[in-house]
């Protein structure tokens, strides 16, 4: 055998064997290159096919290395959003370990951390289901208000299980609603559509101002029976403990 045609049957092997895991398309391509290399070289027709055949397989192994980029890319996104979901996950578990509190209240543990973060101040009380967050809810005539988490009476976990449709947009809620009563233990708020009920005694103890109560309004014209007639002194003025005494309506 001629050195031409042992370099041909060398590089035919190589051919075939270099990428068997292509596509089927890039394999029949080099395969066809490799019976044409084992033709007479000297055919002016056998040259001009492996000429063709040359530039299809190139096209392919364009083609085929932008696929194998397409699905590296994929993975590499895939792995970026499984590493920032950890990083948030990681983050949510570090930011609840270092939630602290800063003392004891009547309400329990009294958390400054959500000042002016009111949604976020509520994710934390649904979570541990007690305590105070200070602040977390704020009125341009009442000034900061507490969320507390309280009890079926009185506080968040009352919000959530009787009025859950003020619950989303607390503090957009109390941003749009005016002073209609107030007195020495509690403020009643008040817009077109909706009450709440901010107090500032737990029993006969005074406490910072913390929201007792928010709610629709039944009857958005009339009113609703939520919040009865002024508060008076004593135990009916909404002080005792975690309640709301002075509703007339069971419901609210």
């Amino acid at each position: 055998m001629k050195d031409g045609k042992l370099y041909q049957a060398a590089t035919v092997g190589a051919i075939v064997r270099s990428d068997t895991s292509v596509s089927s398309e890039l394999y029949e391509a080099k395969k066809k290159l490799a019976r044409l290399l084992r033709a007479d070289n000297n055919n002016e027709i056998v040259q001009r096919q492996i000429a063709e055949i040359k530039a299809e397989i190139a096209e392919l192994e364009k083609k085929k290395a932008e696929e194998l980029a397409s699905k590296a890319l994929d993975k590499q996104l895939a792995a970026n959003i499984e590493a920032a979901s950890a990083e948030v996950d990681t983050n949510a578990e570090k930011e609840n370990e270092e939630i602290k509190p800063i003392g004891k209240g009547v309400f329990g543990n009294i958390y400054d951390q959500f000042k002016g973060k009111a949604k976020s101040a509520i994710n934390f009380l649904r979570k541990i289901k007690s305590g105070e967050a200070v602040g977390a809810l704020h009125h341009n005539e009442v000034g900061d208000i507490s969320l507390v988490w309280g009890n079926d009476k009185a506080g968040l976990k009352k919000i959530l299980r009787k009025h859950p449709e003020v619950v989303g947009n607390l503090q957009e809620i109390l941003n749009d609603m005016h002073i209609a009563v107030s007195s020495e233990n509690r403020i009643v708020l008040e817009s077109n559509t909706r009450k709440a009920v901010v107090s500032k005694m737990l029993g006969e103890e005074k406490t910072p101002q913390w929201l007792l109560t928010a709610y629709e309004k039944k009857n958005a014209s009339g009113g609703s029976s939520d919040i009865g007639p002024k508060p008076q002194r004593g135990k009916q003025n909404g002080t005792a403990p975690l309640q709301d005494n002075s509703s007339t309506d069971k419901d609210t």
